[in-house]
């Protein structure tokens, strides 16, 4: 929910992170290349600075990015979207 209400906060030329689970090749219907960022112009009426990682190896320093998005959570399980301690509410 706080990423959520980070979007309204943006500013135009915000560097936004969609850090992709999946590793399969894009296509113009892409959900994190294409869909995502799509989506966050129309409703903001803003511009971004789109930058994609993609893979299950992520050591990017996240705190160089204003928003982070995690998409492809729906290829992994809860242990590996939150660090294995985590208990599921």
């Amino acid at each position: 929910m706080k990423g959520i209400k980070a979007i309204e906060k943006l500013e135009s030329g915000a560097d936004i992170l969609i850090a992709e689970n999946c590793t399969h090749n894009t296509s113009h219907e892409d959900i994190g290349r294409i869909k995502i960022p799509k989506l966050l112009k129309e409703k903001t009426n803003k511009s971004f600075n789109f930058h994609f990682k993609s893979g299950f190896d992520f050591s990017e320093n996240i705190k160089n990015y204003d928003l982070v998005i995690h998409c492809g959570g729906c290829m992994v399980n809860i242990l590996e979207i939150f660090n294995e301690g985590y208990t599921y509410p």
